[in-house]
């Protein structure tokens, strides 16, 4: 109620939206008022706005809606056996080639835990753990926290992603320089420890001439693969493009650009909770030949 009438700006419209009368939802506004002792909406000009006051309780309220939708469909899963249904989230990128093959796994070794990918926590991994919207998150770097543990993956690249056809695609490693005349597309313009900005780019002093951020990484592979930019980023979030050989991966430097990937759980999670247990099998598994995040195809 509280989001609709500020969106519509209008509680005629809001009613129509909501279904109800105008009268009655007028009237359940201004008891809602009275049971606070606040107002809940403010007039600018033609249009009402929430207080600052609304807001909180509309956010509130959203939180424990989802947290109902949650418990409504563990319920059902539950009912089905499975005993845990664990909220993952990936940082950083939207590619899960791997996931099929780690499912089943995972339904080998664990078939009472479920798997709920959870797409939102791409932008806020570690927030979204520590407010209990996820159980684990997966991502690069580490950025100690005194209420996270960390619990090592894998060790992977940062790679430049272009054309198969770009000449950067054509050395067997690249420095700054080769970037200096390139549009550099990127999911996020604040530089991160660890990455290629402070590892790459600002020893040598040599920066894109254009920089374009593309919050979503299948966005930045498909303006990569149509030659409109290029790229830095991990090499395992790649292989399927570079496997059906319409995007190509160049060393960046001699040495490469190592980076670590980390499944990430509560401190405050029990040692035998479900969320570690997921998070110590992702990484035995990420530790065998057959297994790990560049993992393509079907599961075997």
């Amino acid at each position: 109620m509280l989001a609709t009438i500020a969106q519509t700006g209008s509680v005629t419209r809001a009613a129509e939206e909501i279904g109800l009368s105008q009268s009655a939802l007028t009237h359940r506004i201004r008891e809602a008022e009275r049971r606070l002792g606040l107002k809940l909406y403010s007039r600018e000009g033609k249009r009402l706005r929430m207080t600052p006051a609304a807001e909180r309780i509309y956010h509130s309220a959203v939180r424990v809606f989802e947290e109902m939708e949650r418990a409504e469909r563990d319920a059902i899963e539950m009912g089905k056996g499975v005993e845990h249904v664990l909220r993952l989230g990936l940082g950083s990128y939207t590619r899960y080639h791997w996931l099929p093959t780690f499912l089943k796994v995972l339904g080998e070794s664990s078939p009472e835990c479920q798997i709920e990918v959870v797409a939102p926590a791409i932008r806020r991994p570690l927030g979204m753990l520590i407010d209990g919207s996820i159980d684990i998150a997966i991502v690069p770097g580490r950025h100690p926290d005194h209420a996270l543990e960390w619990i090592h993956l894998f060790q992977d690249e940062l790679v430049a992603v272009t054309p198969p056809t770009h000449p950067i695609s054509r050395l067997e490693f690249v420095e700054a320089e080769a970037f200096r005349d390139e549009v550099y597309i990127t999911y996020s313009l604040t530089p991160e420890s660890g990455f290629e900005r402070e590892r790459f780019m600002e020893p040598a002093k040599i920066f894109p001439r254009r920089t374009l951020k593309v919050e979503l990484p299948d966005a930045i592979l498909e303006l990569v693969r149509a030659g409109m930019g290029v790229s830095i980023l991990s090499r395992w979030a790649l292989q399927p493009d570079v496997i059906a050989g319409t995007l190509a991966c160049t060393r960046v430097t001699r040495q490469g650009l190592d980076i670590d990937w980390f499944a990430v759980v509560r401190k405050s999670d029990d040692e035998r909770s479900p969320a570690r247990l997921l998070a110590r099998t992702l990484a035995t598994w990420c530790s065998t030949p057959q297994g790990g995040f560049r993992t393509v195809g079907s599961p075997r």
